[in-house]
């Protein structure tokens, strides 16, 4: 439109030609929102600080909708440097306490590592919860040489009132045969009801 002649301002984009204008030419603040083509700007473009919560994120601060101060967590580990016996009855080989806030589901999985005199040799282990126990599982050595190395893994589920609860992996040798616990793994989750 050269040569037109305006009583105002000229319409937008009248008098400047496609990608003329450069960042220097820009006062600093000048561009608001509706300058810009939406969705047209990138990452590296935009100050993150400025963004509120992506609206389908809503629930990421949480698991099955229970925030971190919620949930609780602990662990244990028991290693020995020499495998110990195992007696015929069951034993405590690791355990740990944990403290909930309000009702609700304790959860335990738990490993033992348990080596055989022999091909013969047969272990059992359990996870007891507040003083009640789970199924117990069995484990036998396979013959593979002495010490004959196999691994127990089970897991328990109790719901319990709030408070301090204790968890406990259990294991003991099934018959004359001699059985050792080498480590032990037990981790303990609670989550509110």
């Amino acid at each position: 439109m050269s040569g037109a002649s305006w009583s105002r301002s000229p319409p937008d984009g009248v008098d400047i030609s496609n990608n003329s204008v450069r960042s220097g030419d820009i006062r600093t603040g000048n561009v608001r929102s509706s300058d810009v083509r939406n969705d047209s700007l990138t990452g590296g473009d935009i100050n993150e600080s400025t963004l509120g919560t992506v609206p389908s994120a809503s629930n990421s601060n949480t698991v099955g909708n229970q925030t971190p101060a919620q949930l609780r967590s602990t662990a244990a580990f028991s290693q020995n440097a020499v495998p110990t016996a195992l007696p015929a009855a069951f034993t405590t080989v690791v355990s740990t306490t944990i403290t909930t806030q309000s009702p609700g589901l304790v959860q335990a999985l738990g490993s033992a590592e348990l080596e055989g005199a022999n091909g013969l040799s047969e272990g059992r282990c359990r996870i007891v919860i507040a003083g009640t126990s789970g199924v117990n599982l069995e484990g036998a050595s396979d013959d593979v040489g002495a010490p004959d190395p196999f691994v127990i893994l089970l897991s328990l589920g109790r719901t319990l009132p709030a408070g301090t609860h204790a968890v406990s992996l259990q294991c003991q040798r099934d018959n004359a045969n001699a059985v050792t616990k080498d480590d032990a793994t037990l981790s303990v989750t609670g989550t509110p009801g």
